[in-house]
């Protein structure tokens, strides 16, 4: 690796200009090409295919009778409410995409769990047609909220699936950018203390930049070869710039070293890249072929995380390779070299460590022990509408149905009945609703299939 490394310092100390010019270009090329990226993300979590629960929603989105796209709480319910209620479904049922909509007022098929154990509130569920193309799904979604919201303004939250969608992406660009303006002032004024000097302090935050949208240029042409879960978003991002500023950091430190040594810039770059880049291609290979695990995990979570993961892995490392000595080439004159005797802390500890291994090996071990005591209580869940901010709608709706509803916030659980008759239907309907917790059981027929 050493020979490639030097090669790769020559190449870079000759034409940094090019080399700078050339991640310019690429930087442009990210913001123009990633800006749609989140916009191409998946929303809707899958998890392995071949369990029964998987089967039964196959079945049933395939059917229309699938989850609910929309769900909206009219509360305050009054005689002239229920009427407005039942004339707007009509009109939603006769919709050309809307393959189901489910109410507490349906006289053929009444839905009593649809209401409010207070009897104050009532749900209504839509179930689109599946196979939409985003355009028709969009504008159906907009058409039944706006047409929902009409019933009492006042009174009414719309959320469900497709609600949800919306706002988490919208909320998840928010957080990011959130994330990116707090980050990136503390990175600096940390470098800063660090380097004690502004120009070597922003060659790390420049690196660091230059992740932000690299991540968003890989995700996107990721999402031309698979389904990318917009969970990678967050992952890639942050991941991308705390080993960009990471990596970056080793290799201004170690080039502030070599100055200090009393070598000349261009030498002490190529003395930088070909030791501090050694541990930076280590580290960043090893990092991705660890993250490449992600890749066997069923569903579109992980794998997302894992393939946007490992390209900003990459990124950060070929980055911190080559654009950052290249402005050290360029620039590198007006850094100050390290102080004589920077370090003696560290050196202290290390010292204190090798004089007792046994001892800090054991004490730190039963250090990180403590830390993860509690993760032998956690609950792992892919996050709903529970996870956003109390100021959205779903998570209003989220909160009203949890409380108010038998049902609870959550599907029901619902049991897909393939060739049985209605009279064996409603034996097991019937012995299901004498089971403990259990606060009611709701039959339809359709298709062939009966669902309880």
């Amino acid at each position: 690796m050493l020979p490639l490394l030097s090669r790769l310092a020559d190449l870079l100390i000759n034409r940094r200009r090019t080399v700078l010019l050339a991640w310019a270009g690429f930087v442009l090329m990210a913001i123009i090409v990633g800006s749609g990226t989140v916009d191409r993300l998946e929303t809707e979590a899958t998890g392995d295919t071949s369990v029964e629960s998987a089967i039964a929603t196959e079945q049933l989105e395939a059917l229309g009778q699938g989850s609910p796209d929309l769900i909206a709480v009219i509360d305050n319910l009054t005689p002239t409410t229920q009427q407005e209620i039942q004339t707007h479904v009509a009109r939603i049922t006769a919709l050309p995409n809307v393959a189901y909509v489910a109410h507490p007022f349906d006289e053929t098929n009444p839905q009593p769990l649809l209401r409010s154990t207070d009897g104050q509130a009532a749900m209504v569920a839509v179930v689109l047609q599946p196979g939409l193309d985003d355009h028709s799904y969009d504008a159906t979604v907009e058409t039944i909220a706006e047409d929902l919201r009409s019933i009492d303004p006042d009174n009414v939250l719309v959320g469900g699936q497709a609600v949800f969608e919306a706002e988490n992406v919208e909320q998840t660009e928010k957080d990011l950018q959130k994330a990116e303006l707090l980050s990136l002032p503390v990175v600096l004024l940390l470098a800063v203390f660090i380097f004690g000097g502004l120009l070597a302090a922003s060659m790390p935050l420049l690196v660091a930049v230059v992740a932000i949208p690299g991540s968003l240029l890989i995700l996107r042409l990721l999402t031309m070869f698979t389904d990318i879960h917009v969970f990678a978003l967050n992952a890639a991002t942050m991941l991308g710039l705390g080993l960009a500023v990471d990596y970056s950091l080793l290799v201004v430190n170690r080039f502030r070293e070599e100055r200090s040594a009393g070598q000349s810039v261009d030498e002490a770059v190529r003395r930088t890249v070909t030791t501090a880049g050694v541990t930076v291609a280590f580290s960043g290979l090893t990092v991705a072929v660890a993250l490449s695990g992600f890749l066997v995990l069923s569903g579109n979570v992980f794998p997302s995380i894992g393939y946007g993961s490992m390209g900003v892995v990459l990124l950060a490392m070929f980055s911190s390779l080559t654009l950052l000595p290249a402005m050290l080439s360029a620039f590198g004159h007006r850094i100050k070299p390290a102080a004589p005797n920077r370090g003696t802390g560290f050196r202290r500890v290390a010292e204190s460590v090798q004089r007792r291994p046994l001892v800090v090996l054991l004490s730190v071990t039963a250090f990180l022990l403590l830390l993860a005591a509690p993760f032998l209580d956690v609950r792992l869940q892919i996050p709903g509408a529970e996870s956003l901010p109390s100021a959205l709608e779903s998570r209003q709706l989220f909160d009203v149905s949890e409380t108010r509803f038998a049902i609870g916030a959550d599907n029901p659980i619902t049991v897909v009945i393939n060739g049985a008759t209605p009279a064996e239907a409603q034996a097991l309907s019937n012995e299901v609703s004498t089971l403990p917790d259990v606060v009611g059981v709701q039959m339809r027929t359709t298709f062939g299939a009966t669902q309880i």
